[in-house]
This record gives structure tokens, sequence and C-alpha cells, in this order.
């Protein structure tokens, strides 16, 4: 559901988990699904940490089986993408996160997202107080970014 609420439309989070909670509810009607935005949160925040491996274990199995876009020239090839985001400056945030270098900076998480080129879906994924990788993963960048063997 989080994943289809990121390219609804709507301005408002919850108006886009309507959206999103509407048309599942077309799709499958089968679905027991949630009724407001704050309830599917909460349960996101409960249930995303034991979910995440899970869905990275199934992407990278899938992608393993599509044999012609497994593997170029016998080389893995992922893209790499990072981005920074600045969180709420509250009390909790700043002593989890810290702050980012200076003073009168808001705490930062960094997302490190691996992408599978051959078929173009993600590969594994890091949130972090830093940029992170997978370990064994050799990456080369592009621009400012160098190799790095992890």
């Amino acid at each position: 559901m989080a994943i289809l609420m990121s390219f609804d439309e709507a301005s408002t989070l919850t108006q886009r988990f309507e959206n999103v909670r509407n048309l599942l509810r077309e799709l499958f009607p089968r679905w027991k699904l949630g009724r407001s935005y704050t309830g599917f949160v909460k349960a996101l925040q409960q249930h995303t940490p034991e979910m995440c491996g899970e869905i990275v274990e199934r992407f990278q199995r899938v992608i393993r089986e599509w044999d012609e876009h497994w593997l170029a020239c016998g080389w893995l090839v992922l893209a790499v993408d990072g981005s920074r985001f600045e969180c709420p400056r509250t009390t909790r945030n700043e002593q989890q996160l810290g702050c980012a270098g200076r003073e009168k900076t808001a705490p930062q998480i960094f997302q490190t997202t691996l992408q599978h080129v051959g078929t173009g879906l993600p590969w594994d994924f890091r949130l972090d107080r830093e940029p992170t990788v997978s370990d064994g993963i050799w990456i080369k960048c592009s621009a400012d970014c160098q190799s790095v063997r992890c």
C-alpha cells in the first residue's frame, strides 16, 4: 500500500491512503483493508522491520529466476542511489540520529538503494544515519562518487 501511495497524486497522505484503499478494494475484494490512515501508519511502524528482510529476499529470488536478465557478461550489475532526508526536529530524533555536523541543522537520515540494472527492480536498500551498502558488494559509481568495496 505504501508503495502505491507514493505514486498517487493526492496532496495529503490521508487522501492518498483513501485512494489506494479504494483501488485495492476493487482489485482484491476479499482482502481485509484497514479503515484509517493513522491505523495504517501504526501497523507499518510495527511490522516494517520484520517485513523488510523478507521483501528484499523475495525481490532477489525473483530476479535470480529471470536467467536472461540476472547477469550481464557474468556480472551482477547494480545501480546505486543515495538520498538524504531531513527529519523533524524532535528531541527523540536529535538523540537517536544526531545533527548533520553543524549547529542548528536538523537530524538527517540516508536512504541508499541498490537497483538491479537488468530488471530495474530494487535489489536492496538501507535507511541509516549515514550512507551504507550491503556487505560483499563492489560498487562503481559515477560523477563525484568513488568505487567502494564492502
